[in-house]
């Protein structure tokens, strides 16, 4: 995807940064109004998830970059599988 630029902040009124320290509960992104993905890598194996309570779920292993589509997405709830980690990211940004 071709994009104007990136972020490495989400859009929380006091924004998560890139690298974030992650541990096993969830932790709610904010996505940017003009993010088309958010760009993802982690120390450990993650969960993402489009709803609060992750009931339904995406896995990602660990050391694997992945890219998130995020259209028309207010939030994306993630978690670590096991353990406590570190979260790259950075959101794509069009306008």
């Amino acid at each position: 995807m071709t994009g104007n630029g990136i972020q490495t902040y989400d859009a929380t009124a006091t924004p998560q940064t890139s690298p974030f320290p992650m541990t096993t509960g969830i932790k709610i992104f904010a996505i940017p109004a003009d993010a088309a993905e958010m760009v993802v890598k982690c120390t450990v194996d993650m969960r993402i998830s489009e709803v609060a309570d992750m009931a339904t779920y995406f896995t990602i292993d660990a050391l694997t970059t992945q890219a998130i589509t995020l259209a028309n997405s207010d939030f994306l709830y993630i978690r670590m599988d096991a353990e406590d980690g570190v979260l790259n990211f950075y959101f794509v940004l069009v306008n």
